[in-house]
């Protein structure tokens, strides 16, 4: 019989872009915050160490595309540390 609760740690969410997967628990919360294409534009600069710009390109989207997405990502990374620190800690 199981449980009615589960006291066991979540495991980290997996988000895989290509080959390359990602385990860092916070990148859900924040990837959530931005649209589809964004998201693809962000997957794309973090596995080609390119320019945001150039990360927009490869995602089929307008150059001004990547800068909009690079100032998103670190509103929302500063939304979810606050949010996280005032919850009693920031998970990693």
């Amino acid at each position: 019989m199981q449980p009615a609760v589960d006291h066991r740690p979540a495991p980290p969410a997996v988000l895989a872009y290509g080959r390359v997967r990602f385990t860092d628990a916070r990148l859900g919360p924040v990837l959530r915050g931005l649209a589809a294409d964004e998201v693809l534009v962000a997957l794309v600069w973090a596995t080609d160490a390119v320019t945001w710009e150039q990360a927009a390109a490869g995602a089929g989207r307008p150059g001004e595309v990547g800068e909009r997405v690079r100032r998103k990502l670190k509103r929302l990374g500063a939304r979810y540390t606050e949010r996280a620190a005032a919850a009693g800690g920031i998970r990693r």
